[in-house]
């Protein structure tokens, strides 16, 4: 989702939020999109439903550091009965891909959406591997329910050039829509030129402010969601600016709040937004920063009764029990849990 890294992108948000307001969004950029194909019909189906907070799969583990299945299931459903629409998104930080063995990753991508059964958009991930191995595991995956993947490959691969040559080949050997994971290492130049192969359906997207929004505008019209790498203040200025949905840290415990604060963007109730940023996400930013990422996150969904646990693997270090306590009095103050 978000690293205390991109604190910067959020401070500026706001403020820009403010500007962009009285700039309608489609005046912008009339170039936009201009001269990039059209999605193929899988991802122009996909690129129509990437709209809205998105919940993160983050991973439960037993006490054993096996993987929990039968409490990752019981999460997927408390998100396709709380929120509309219902959006579950595998990704590199909070899915913990680094300590995952391609099974695993394999069987997280089945598990969940077998789970949802249609009743949710389920994009799935790859693990950092080289083009081939990635090739072979889509063609596994595209007959497990799946309806986009997420392609994570090595952060120290930024060439506009390898990236393309792989994009390109895995659209020719596969048919699943595909998704860009950038990690705020990529040029604009290079997010458009992905955007140029027809499979390729969206990015979630660290970038900076002013990168944020050039990856907007040089797509507008392409059918290509740029999808905010997580908070709500960001689209706060992101949905006004033309992207169409951003990954919410709030969303995998309090899907409705993320859906109340969505709804008030797309009303351009301002008043409304801020107020759930203030009352909702800046506080439970406070409580988690300390515990650290992925952790935080799993905490909320230990705390909230989701997980049994909320174990981290090795060498990540699991917080304390009493180490939440902060994040507990923030969920229960907001009456996401009950007083324990």
């Amino acid at each position: 989702m978000f690293d205390p890294g991109r604190r910067r992108f959020l401070k500026t948000s706001l403020a820009g939020a403010i500007t962009a307001a009285f700039f309608p969004a489609t005046g912008w950029a009339r170039d936009g999109g201009r001269g990039l194909p059209k999605r193929t019909p899988e991802a122009s189906a996909v690129y129509r439903r990437l709209y809205g907070p998105q919940a993160a799969i983050t991973i439960p583990f037993k006490a054993n550091d096996e993987i929990d299945y039968e409490a990752l299931r019981k999460w997927t459903d408390f998100i396709c009965d709380n929120e509309d629409p219902p959006i579950l998104f595998f990704t590199y930080g909070d899915g913990e891909i680094d300590v995952l063995t391609e099974e695993e990753i394999a069987r997280v991508n089945l598990t969940v959406s077998r789970q949802a059964e249609g009743r949710a958009l389920v994009v799935g991930a790859t693990g950092p591997w080289w083009t081939g191995r990635m090739v072979d595991f889509i063609k596994r995956m595209e007959d497990g329910g799946l309806e986009a993947i997420n392609l994570h490959f090595s952060h120290r691969i930024r060439r506009e050039d390898q990236l393309l040559s792989a994009y390109e080949r895995i659209a020719d050997e596969t048919s699943i829509p595909l998704l860009i994971y950038d990690d705020d290492q990529l040029p604009t130049g290079t997010i458009v030129r992905l955007a140029g192969v027809p499979q390729v359906a969206g990015v979630k997207s660290h970038a900076s402010l002013y990168a944020f929004y050039e990856q907007v505008r040089r797509t507008r019209d392409a059918e290509f969601a740029v999808l905010g790498a997580g908070q709500m203040k960001q689209f706060l200025y992101g949905g006004q600016v033309g992207s169409p949905g951003y990954l919410c840290p709030i969303a995998p415990v309090a899907p409705r709040v993320s859906m109340r604060f969505y709804r008030a963007v797309e009303k351009r109730d301002w008043d409304t937004a801020r107020a759930i940023v203030v009352d909702y996400e800046e506080p439970l930013l406070e409580a988690t920063i300390p515990l650290r990422y992925p952790q935080a996150y799993k905490a909320m969904l230990y705390l909230a009764g989701h997980y049994p646990t909320h174990r981290v693997r090795p060498p990540r270090i699991t917080p304390s029990v009493e180490a939440l306590e902060d994040l507990r009095n923030f969920l229960q103050s907001r009456q996401i849990i009950g007083e324990s």
